[in-house]
């Protein structure tokens, strides 16, 4: 059930070129001799701007809350606590 609409949410920025559309990272390239790297950081921009590119980054995060090291420190703590004490 829908109580209101959201409408000030900006679009996913899906297939994006992140390199060409930042214009100082770009000036700079070519203010510090680097351009002949254009054609490289142009395909490195657009991939990482991809909607495959992000959908690698969204991965469903695993909760391992008993890690077998975990278990194997508290089985031996309970250990010494059931053990006599010697005086």
């Amino acid at each position: 059930m829908l109580t209101h609409t959201v409408s000030n949410q900006s679009k996913a920025l899906v297939d994006y070129d992140l390199f060409n559309s930042d214009a100082p990272l770009v000036e700079s390239i070519v203010a510090h001799g680097a351009s002949g790297f254009s054609d490289k950081l142009t395909a490195f921009g657009r991939f990482t701007g991809s909607s495959a590119a992000i959908a690698l980054g969204q991965a469903t995060p695993i909760l391992r809350s008993s890690a077998p090291t975990t278990v194997l420190a508290i089985a031996s703590i309970a250990l010494i606590f059931t053990l006599p004490i010697m005086t």
